[in-house]
């Protein structure tokens, strides 16, 4: 409910080189609220551009392979 568009986030993740596993973890996480939060945007219109400004200043490559290994080890 957070985005205005799911489908935006996925092609820029998939535009920023992740792999579908780690989109998937990426949008599974607590990030995507994270990057809503820090966003100015109202809620339900955060953006794809919100997302990856989050993930590029907070987050590292280490940081999305733990996530996706951390992710998909609970299924």
């Amino acid at each position: 409910d957070r985005y205005n568009s799911w489908e935006a986030c996925i092609k820029k993740l998939r535009k920023a080189g992740y792999s579908d596993r780690e989109i998937e973890a990426i949008l599974r996480s607590k990030w995507t609220r994270w990057a809503a939060d820090s966003s100015s945007a109202p809620y339900g219109k955060s953006s794809s551009v919100a997302l990856m400004n989050y993930i590029n200043k907070n987050e590292t490559k280490e940081s999305v392979e733990q996530l996706t290994k951390e992710t998909f080890e609970m299924i």
